[in-house]
């Protein structure tokens, strides 16, 4: 060792060499149990020990965020929005419109609210059915109105909203994986129809949850209705997921939920009775959930 010290007092540059590499070294296990400290492992100095961690603390603190409340009224998520097929067929698009427009008119009837994120062509119909009543119903019937419906928004979102609407309730968080869970978790049913990858994202994401029993998030205690009456990819996702949704699709089996609608764009009467179906059987699960 005495010859080891000799040798670096001889050579200066072995020295440089010797203590960047110590220096190094030390700045690199510091670093290491730094961030292991932010993520919430467990550190040990003596034996050197870094544990495993089973959350980041932003996912520990999300949890903590959208925890399941009660809400005011029974509450309907909607998800999807128009598939590109649709929107490229001026025939689909008006048919879409149209199941909506029925759809939310018979639902305004229930006791019923609606929690959705600002997708179209929810929002177009939203508004177009609000600015019907403004006609006939004073301003303690429109706040009644506002009630019905909540819409859930993050400022940077670039889909649905990005701000507080000037009406209906809203809800406002910080990004579209709080924004989706929080919806879900304040709604008594999930309704997925239609929509592009990103419906068929967020019921992955929500199948996954709830596998993992994550956010509250529990499709035994709260019915998920997925419908591939329109195509899109929740037809897509049925057809490839039906072992799994097999029990869920059980609930409603009175929809046929897994068969899409033949020249529904063109039949009128056909979305009408079916938005009328539709409206029946949320008002069956509604009513067991409620009692």
């Amino acid at each position: 060792m005495n010859e080891f010290f000799q040798w670096l007092s001889e050579n200066p540059l072995a020295t440089n060499i010797v203590i960047s590499i110590f220096g190094i070294t030390i700045l690199t296990v510091i670093s290491m149990y730094v961030i292991a400290f932010i993520q919430g492992r467990s550190v040990s100095f003596w034996p050197l020990k870094i544990g495993e961690t089973s959350d980041y603390p932003e996912t520990k603190s999300l949890e903590n965020r959208v925890k399941p409340k009660a809400s005011d009224v029974p509450r309907i998520c909607l998800l999807g929005s128009i598939t590109s097929e649709t929107e490229n067929s001026p025939e689909k698009m008006d048919g879409l419109k149209y199941f909506y427009k029925c759809f939310v008119q018979q639902m305004y009837t229930a006791p019923y609210g609606f929690n959705a994120c600002g997708a179209e062509p929810w929002r177009e119909i939203f508004y177009l059915t609000y600015c019907d009543r403004l006609k006939t119903s004073s301003k303690s019937q429109m706040k009644q109105i506002d009630d019905k419906v909540c819409w859930y928004w993050f400022p940077s979102d670039n889909r649905g909203f990005n701000y507080e609407p000037g009406f209906y309730k809203s809800v406002e968080t910080r990004n579209v994986q709080e924004r989706l869970i929080t919806e879900v978790n304040n709604s008594t049913i999930v309704l997925a129809l239609a929509g592009r990858t990103g419906t068929k994202t967020q019921v992955e994401l929500l199948l996954n949850y709830h596998r993992q029993k994550k956010y509250g998030i529990d499709f035994e205690a709260k019915p998920l209705i997925l419908l591939a009456w329109f195509g899109g990819s929740m037809k897509d996702f049925i057809l490839e997921n039906q072992t799994e949704l097999a029990p869920h699709m059980a609930k409603y089996p009175e929809l046929m939920p897994d068969k899409e609608l033949i020249g529904w764009e063109n039949n009128k009467e056909l979305l009408a009775n079916q938005a009328r179906k539709l409206t029946e059987t949320l008002v069956r699960l509604v009513s067991r959930k409620v009692k």
